[in-house]
């Protein structure tokens, strides 16, 4: 039988769980700054995203605005987003116009939230500008009775092509008292069900019609 859970809040964190509430703190000089760290080949990244397979990994615009967290990355990629995406992939479901997926989630029972990264990947033959997702995160024997809003602006988001992907990651309060059935969850165990969305300020069904 599953545990109902009641979510106190949940905050969207970009990779490493740096808030994306922070980045309205950036400047440009600051950018400016770190991006002489950059190699060639990680400044190519960020500027033009990477190619994986069929699709095309992108950094958002607020994410480029933290170089310190995107040379954290850049350090880790082939771990946190080459293998993620080549192991769950086979999770991307064409018939819908967005896909959230999860590759990883963390329990920090000191806190009592857990943090699942999620790849979210553009189905559509459109332009992704501005998105806004309310949904439900789906886990073995707990339930989740409030849904998740996640939203990003123009100005936050990027100009996301078809079969443009992207990575975040959500954190959830979670009490200790679920601390067992999460330890039975597996990234292969979770899902996320979108409800409501909108794309571009227009709210659509996430039914692709492509």
């Amino acid at each position: 039988m599953k545990k109902k859970l009641r979510i106190i809040s949940s905050i969207i964190f970009i990779i490493f769980c740096f808030s994306a509430c922070y980045h309205k703190k950036g400047t440009s000089n600051f950018q400016n700054r770190e991006q002489k760290e950059f190699s060639s080949n990680e400044q190519k990244k960020i500027d033009e995203g990477y190619i994986l397979g069929d699709y095309h990994f992108y950094f958002m615009n607020f994410q480029k605005k933290e170089p310190v967290v995107i040379k954290d990355i850049l350090k880790n990629f082939d771990t946190t987003i080459l293998k993620n995406f080549e192991t769950y992939q086979n999770k991307i479901d064409k018939s819908k116009k967005v896909n959230m997926i999860p590759f990883r989630i963390q329990y920090n029972p000191t806190n009592e939230t857990v943090k699942t990264n999620y790849f979210l990947i553009n189905n559509t033959n459109n332009i992704i500008s501005s998105i806004y997702i309310e949904g439900w995160p789906q886990l073995k024997n707990i339930e989740i009775v409030e849904p998740t809003i996640i939203s990003f602006s123009d100005e936050e988001f990027l100009k996301l092509p078809s079969k443009g992907v992207i990575a975040f990651s959500v954190t959830m309060s979670m009490p200790i008292k679920y601390e067992n059935e999460l330890k039975n969850n597996k990234v292969s165990d979770l899902s996320f069900d979108i409800t409501d969305l909108k794309i571009n300020g227009e709210k659509v069904s996430n039914t692709n019609e492509n």
